[in-house]
């Protein structure tokens, strides 16, 4: 086969594998999805990361070992572990209370979530809300 039949062949398979409108042309690709990002304490754009500092200026409280199951989604769910100073009897001398937590990352705005809600599952210490509101700077701050 020459190359000029074999670059029409090529050209007509790519044409055959190209979805079609109802009247024969060819349909454009559909653009990719947008990446639905978190802001972290850098002010970077992140994708379902594993950990999460929630407390950004002193970095006392923060989430581990963050299991997403639904990145991406309007609301997306996790579980974790949240790492949190107890500042007893000072943060710089305060304990560490680590416990289960579910994490649901929403209100996305421009492509990304612009609030996480902390709920303790178990082990939560005492004063410590069951239930905790946090929201990420925006990119860049």
């Amino acid at each position: 086969m020459t190359r000029s039949q074999l670059t029409t062949l090529a050209a007509g398979a790519a044409i055959a594998l190209s979805p079609l409108a109802a009247d024969g042309t060819a349909l454009a690709a559909a653009a990719p999805a947008p990446r639905i990002t978190i802001v972290n304490c850098a002010g970077h754009k992140v994708v379902a990361p594993r950990e999460y500092v929630l407390a950004c200026g002193d970095g006392d409280t923060a989430l581990t070992r963050l299991h997403w199951s639904n990145w991406g989604a309007p609301t997306a769910t996790a579980t974790a572990t949240e790492e949190l100073n107890l500042c007893v009897p000072d943060c710089v001398e305060g304990k560490l209370a680590r416990f289960a937590v579910t994490v649901a990352a929403e209100r996305l705005r421009e492509h990304r979530y612009t609030e996480v809600v902390v709920t303790a599952r178990a082990g939560r210490p005492s004063g410590v809300h069951r239930v905790e509101r946090w929201y990420p700077i925006k990119p860049g701050q």
